[in-house]
Formats: structure tokens, sequence, C-alpha cells
């Protein structure tokens, strides 16, 4: 495995600035899959620089949609939202080809942006809402477009399945009867969302935020990190996924007792709409896309319990799953069923 260097650094810094001398390299993320090498390192310089580096094995990444990625969060910046400005090489585009031995990579510079939100708090909780609040408001008033994110490529390519949600799961000693239930309530909500989502407005979002999920904070401001997952959404969709998702995550139902992911989830929404108030046909579908996305969400989550193998809990969760799709939450404390 070719081990970067600080010289190799100091040359990619070359083509977005002046050449610098490197003092420090972390590497934050490294994963090599089919041998597609990705890493993502911290650069800090003699000159206390510090730069985010994104090493991008070309055969892995879409280059025309990092490039719509890394425009589209360059506007949100510009607008006030409080993400890592974006730079651009002397060919003006944001990211350079970089060969290393014999392999081919994309690569991209942005600005350091402080350290992960790893606590949940009324704080942190009011700054996500608050912050997909004025990124929805953005996309919406310039118009931003990216091509098709994955929720919304998922549901029009029929891939939000009970098959896809539970895989190879075994559901041995559960009521043949219910699953069958559980199931043709599914599809029949499934169907119904792809309906209404035909009346919402839909354009760019980051598409991978949640309560614990790229929210960061730097100098007492909380921002935003990581685009390669943004794309064109449902903005209604994207503002209900954004809590379900971290609402059923296993560690956060670890953590909280239901009662108090219901005030959380006050403080989520009441910042959302202090900043981005919905649509008239946004009002008018919310609760019914409420109870559908939460059905989902909780069905899912029913689905990694078994896979966790919380047997004893998956009994009395899973019977839950009927009505989660007409409900928008789930009010049975689910840290009591987890931890008994």
């Amino acid at each position: 495995m070719y081990v970067i260097q600080p010289k190799d650094v100091s040359e990619i810094l070359s083509h977005y600035c002046k050449r610098e001398t490197i003092s420090n390299i972390d590497l934050l993320q490294y994963y090599d899959t089919e041998n597609k090498i990705c890493m993502v390192i911290l650069a800090e310089t003699v000159y206390h620089n510090a730069y985010v580096i994104k090493i991008l094995d070309k055969n892995a990444v879409s280059v025309a949609r990092e490039e719509l990625q890394s425009a589209f969060s360059e506007v949100l910046r510009i607008h006030g939202l409080y993400v890592p400005k974006k730079y651009k090489n002397s060919s003006d585009v944001y990211g350079t080809m970089i060969n290393f031995l014999d392999h081919s990579f994309y690569v991209t510079v942005e600005e350091y942006f402080g350290k992960d939100v790893r606590a949940i708090t009324p704080q942190s909780t009011a700054a996500l809402g608050t912050l997909l609040g004025k990124m929805h408001k953005i996309s919406m008033k310039c118009n931003c477009h990216l091509p098709y994110g994955a929720t919304y490529r998922a549901l029009n390519e029929k891939r939000i399945s009970m098959q896809v949600i539970w895989g190879n799961v075994s559901q041995s000693n559960l009521p043949n009867d219910l699953i069958s239930r559980i199931t043709n309530i599914h599809q029949r909500q499934i169907v119904r969302l792809a309906q209404i989502w035909k009346d919402l407005p839909c354009g760019a979002v980051h598409g991978d935020l949640g309560l614990v999920s790229n929210l960061m904070l730097y100098h007492q401001e909380f921002g935003v990190i990581d685009f390669n997952l943004a794309g064109d959404e449902i903005f209604l969709s994207d503002l209900l996924i954004t809590w379900y998702s971290s609402r059923y995550n296993i560690d956060t139902v670890m953590l909280f007792p239901t009662q108090v992911l219901l005030d959380l989830k006050k403080v989520f929404f009441d910042s959302y709409l202090e900043n981005r108030p919905f649509t008239e046909n946004e009002k008018k579908h919310f609760k019914e896309m409420s109870c559908i996305i939460n059905g989902i969400y909780f069905n899912r989550f029913v689905s990694e319990i078994a896979r966790a193998g919380f047997t004893k809990s998956l009994k009395h969760l899973f019977p839950l799953i009927e009505g989660s799709y007409f409900k928008p939450d789930i009010c049975v404390n689910l840290q009591e069923i987890l931890q008994n």
C-alpha cells in the first residue's frame, strides 16, 4: 500500500494555492473496496493553515456529480450557511486528477471545519433543524438542482420493499399472518408516498444529515460537511428522513427515553419551521407523510434489532410495526424494551 507523503500533499495544494510546507498529516478516513482506494486527510502547514483533502479513486466517483455537489455546497456557503469553503484549482474546477504509483485519483481540497458533534443535546438538535431549514430555503430560492438523490431513486425504482429492509434476517417464531399484514401495509404506504411526492417541492439537499451525522462545531458555530450524497430530493421527505433516521438509531434509542426524544423532536421541527415555513401542499401532507416515514424507519429499526440478536426484544417490537405506519411516532418506551 502506498503511504501518502508530505511532498504529495504539498504537490496537491500547489494546484489550489501556493505550495506550502506540510507540518502534519492525519488520516481521517480510509477504505479500500474492490481495489478502489479512497481516503480523507487533514493536512496542516507550517503557517498553521489546515486543509481537508479528499483523495478518491477515479473509478469510485462520478467526476461530473462531484463537481456539481461542490458547486451546490458553495452556493450554500455564499448565502450564509456554515459549510467549509471548497477550493478551485488553477483550471477553475474543484477536482484535480493526481497519480500515485499505478492509481489515478480525483482530489478535492476544502477548509478544515472542526470536530464532529457527538453529543445529542437540545442545542445541537435545534442547530440541525435550523441548518436544514436554511439549506432548503436557499435551495428553493436559488433553484438549485442536482441528479436525483438516493431516496428519490430508491422509491422510484421500487427499492424500499420489506425484502430490502429485512434481507435474510430470520423472522422465525413470529406469526406468519402478522408478517403478511405488515408486508401489505408497507407496500400500500410506499405507493401512497410516491403519490404524495408528486404534489411537493423538490430540489438539491445534503442528503446525509442526522443528529450525529455530518454536523460539526467550529468556533462555537454549528455547520455541515460532506456533500458526497447530495442530490435532488423532496424537501419534506428530506426533513422527515433526517429526523426519523436519527430517532430510530439504536444508540439514540438506548441513550434516551421516548419522552426525551419527543421533546427533541419538537425542538427540531420548530427550529426548521422558523427558517423555512411549509408550503400549503406540505402542510396538507405533513401528518400523513410523517406517519408513513415513521413506519418505514421503525420497521427498519426492528430489522436492525433482529440483526443484533435481541430476540426477546424482537417479540415485543414486531407487533408494533403494523400500527407504526399510521402514527407520527412510537410512544412506548423502546429503551426499556431493549434493556429488559
